[in-house]
């Protein structure tokens, strides 16, 4: 099965709507499933709104509706959910979670919801649409194929963010003035270079115990609870990191950011971008990816001035982390920072040539 980037694959689940055919998104754990089925919703139909239900969680009655008995009219009748109920009504993109997770007598029950829109008798609006997320059987240990009777009728897509679309979510996560923003751009940054900090395919031991491991999903976690903390390199911030993204992979990024005691401070560069040290041995220049980054927030000329300085390949992922970085006005490091920025693109240029 070819798989899709996060681009592509918000296109063909948008594309199977349009075609009324229910599309199952499949993909890895902690990927972002459910926020790109959120983002399918903003953009489809000029913006419908999204229920989601953990499909996994739910039993036959909640998909065929619970039975009672109407006090006014003594009919017995079903109640539906109010997610169900809400796309019956109105437009609206209702996303199953955990679809495969399912068992197999609740997706016995799902079939009318999920192939015909339809619970009841009762259609889905005709601006409403179905989306199942799943995690691949293999990495779900509940987890069951699709059966024959789905398989003819629904479209799986295969799906998996691509590095690039990663380092551009993290570059972005957090108020633009928050230490969220800055934390996240700095771990964007490294990522450039030390993308095995990033986990798709969880061990099987993770997966079997429930152990954490370093997905995006857990990423962001863990700079959200590691920024709330300040960003410090402490007992506590370990904890937070390691809590969810597993103990070697905190230590690995834990020793990159230790090695900012060997190099110049945010402020030292931005006042001296041209003499602050910098360093030669390689993982002390992958640390300077994210001083780099944080000056860049205060002055991008200066950061271009100081990044122009590395050498190698860390050259080339310094280039990127400023390439999108807005020219806040004032800089006294601008002209010389447009020069600075003009050499070491030629040079990214002739290695990528070369």
């Amino acid at each position: 099965m070819n798989t899709l980037s996060y681009a592509d694959t918000v296109t063909a689940v948008i594309a199977a709507l349009d075609g009324g055919v229910t599309p199952i998104l499949e993909g890895p754990p902690g990927t972002g499933k459910t926020s790109l089925g959120r983002d399918v919703g903003r953009r489809w139909h000029g913006g419908t709104p999204t229920f989601q239900l953990i499909a996994s969680n739910c039993d036959a009655t909640d998909f065929a509706g619970f039975p009672y008995v109407d006090p006014k009219s003594g009919q017995f009748r079903r109640a539906l959910l109010p997610e169900i109920q809400a796309c019956i009504d109105t437009p609206g993109l209702l996303i199953l979670d955990e679809y495969k997770s399912t068992p197999l007598n609740v997706r016995a029950a799902l079939m009318n919801v999920l192939l015909e829109r339809r619970v009841q008798g009762k259609p889905f609006h005709a601006g409403s649409g179905v989306l199942g997320c799943t995690n691949p059987p293999e990495m779900c240990p509940s987890g069951t194929e699709t059966t024959a009777a789905e398989g003819n009728r629904v479209i799986t897509i295969s799906y998996l963010p691509t590095i690039e679309e990663l380092i551009s979510y993290f570059d972005n996560l957090g108020p633009g003035d928050s230490v969220l923003r800055t934390e996240a751009r700095d771990f964007a940054a490294t990522l450039q270079v030390e993308t095995r900090l990033i986990t798709f395919d969880p061990p099987r031991e993770a997966i079997d115990a429930g152990a954490p491991f370093a997905s995006p999903r857990a990423w962001e976690l863990a700079l959200r609870a590691f920024s709330a903390h300040g960003g410090k390199l402490d007992a506590v911030g370990y904890a937070l990191l390691s809590g969810v993204l597993g103990e070697n992979v905190a230590l690995s990024y834990i020793g990159i950011r230790r090695h900012r005691a060997d190099l110049p401070t945010p402020a030292e560069v931005l006042a001296a971008p041209a003499q602050a040290r910098m360093p030669k041995e390689r993982d002390k220049q992958i640390a300077a990816l994210g001083v780099i980054s944080r000056v860049a927030d205060k002055d991008v000329w200066a950061s271009w001035i100081y990044a122009e300085r590395m050498e190698g390949e860390i050259s080339g992922p310094a280039a990127r982390t400023l390439l999108h970085r807005k020219d806040l006005p004032g800089s006294s490091h601008r002209a010389a920072g447009i020069k600075a920025q003009m050499a070491l693109m030629a040079r990214v240029r002739m290695s990528l040539d070369g």
